[in-house]
């Protein structure tokens, strides 16, 4: 499977949001926004938070991304009510700071690797029903779930890919979306 399927998600999602703190993080981070686990481990909360509130755009410095590209990503409402719930409801408890890394399981520690992320997203897909769940299946996922409501230049934007050849490999539209695509056409 190279994206996780409509029906799926929802199993999906709840069990990822019951992995520790920080992975349920990581995983509506990567959902929502198609960054990399690489990306996703060096944030700091003030990439998310700004003041009290979560940001509206996510902005990845060259620095932080594989190809060195800077991009902006918008923050959708859903991503924000997670990002203030878990700032709110862990991170303040456990005395994070803005600058502390916001995929670390303490203030002050490093972010957690990417191969933690991976082996937790195991066992969640695991707890739900055995679905192959990898954090690069999720970029592939938000790659297709964009490509829905957009177009094929707006996935390669949010991703970072220089040639519109490599965001087409991302996307995996169904003979579902090919249907209500041409039924959108009369």
């Amino acid at each position: 499977m190279r994206i996780i399927p409509d029906d799926q998600l929802p199993k999906l999602t709840a069990a990822a949001a019951a992995l520790p703190h920080p992975y349920p993080l990581a995983f509506y981070l990567m959902l929502h926004t198609g960054i990399r686990v690489g990306e996703t481990v060096k944030l700091a909360w003030c990439d998310l938070i700004y003041g009290v509130n979560p940001k509206t755009a996510l902005e990845l410095t060259a620095s932080m991304t594989k190809r060195h590209r800077a991009r902006v990503i918008p923050i959708n409402r859903e991503l924000a009510e997670r990002i203030d719930a878990i700032w709110h409801g862990v991170a303040l408890n456990r005395n994070f700071a803005l600058a502390n890394y916001a995929i670390a399981s303490w203030p002050n520690h490093p972010a957690v690797t990417t191969r933690s992320i991976e082996r937790n997203f195991q066992s969640a897909g695991r707890r739900a029903g055995d679905v192959r769940f990898t954090p690069h299946i999720l970029r592939h996922t938000f790659a297709t779930r964009l490509l829905r409501v957009s177009n094929l230049a707006v996935v390669q934007q949010a991703l970072g890919h220089q040639r519109i050849s490599t965001t087409a490999i991302y996307t995996h539209p169904s003979q579902n979306d090919m249907k209500e695509a041409i039924d959108k056409m009369t």
